[in-house]
């Protein structure tokens, strides 16, 4: 049975999405140039966090044209699981381990 240390998700996790959703003061947003945030997962256990929610909603619907978020989320489970699938500007690739090798030009 697994427990979630929804304090130690929150220490690692919350300064690293802050950072990319402050990306307008990173020097590489200043420029223009294209930045890549990749996560994994939104799941059944990060859920136990609003805070982190809360962030990966905002970084998924980050209007800054120059990032990119590659993640992963659960196949099954509602609420944000379920939110997250359908919000505006997200694409939703499902990977098989049977395709993942052929589908890597697809996603990058």
């Amino acid at each position: 049975k697994y427990h979630v240390q929804v304090d130690d998700l929150e220490r690692f996790s919350l300064p690293l999405l802050d950072k990319a959703l402050a990306g307008a003061a990173d020097r590489a947003a200043a420029q223009g140039q294209p930045r890549v945030f990749v996560f994994d997962e939104i799941g059944k256990m990060e859920l136990f966090s609003d805070a982190f929610v809360e962030r990966v909603r905002k970084l998924l619907q980050c209007p800054d044209p120059n990032l990119h978020v590659l993640g992963t989320v659960a196949e099954k489970g509602g609420g944000f699981i379920a939110q997250s699938k359908s919000l505006p500007g997200v694409e939703l690739v499902t990977v098989a381990e049977s395709t993942r090798d052929k589908m890597a030009d697809q996603i990058v």
